[in-house]
């Protein structure tokens, strides 16, 4: 169980993260080759959230045996990479296949009435 005897030191570090996170975010997110990369993420996360625990787990298991179980940095970093990549190629085929887009996406509405 966690004690915290000096609370206003915890919840002063929590604000400034939580605005270091956002000050960041703002200044990442204005430059162009960085939007495109969030907003492709952004609009594929329902792939990434159901394929990359798989993906990433058949990754490491795959690299780990060419590592010889030894973890390192780049080891992370390309099961991380593949485990994006792959499920918005996955997206990209999706979109192509019209009965894939049936079960993967909503379906529009035919007569919609817009109210002005």
């Amino acid at each position: 169980q966690m004690i915290y005897i000096k609370s206003i030191f915890t919840a002063l570090g929590a604000i400034s993260g939580i605005y270091f996170v956002l000050y960041i975010s703002f200044y990442l997110g204005r430059t162009n080759i960085l939007r495109g990369i969030f907003l492709a993420c952004g609009q594929a996360s329902l792939f990434i959230l159901i394929f990359h625990v798989f993906i990433s787990t058949l990754m490491y298991r795959s690299f780990s045996g060419l590592n010889g179980g030894r973890i390192e940095l780049w080891f992370v970093i390309a099961v991380f990479l593949i485990s994006i990549l792959i499920p918005l190629l996955i997206k990209k085929v999706v979109e192509k296949s019209k009965l894939l887009s049936l079960l993967y996406f909503p379906i529009k509405p035919k007569n919609t009435i817009s109210e002005n």
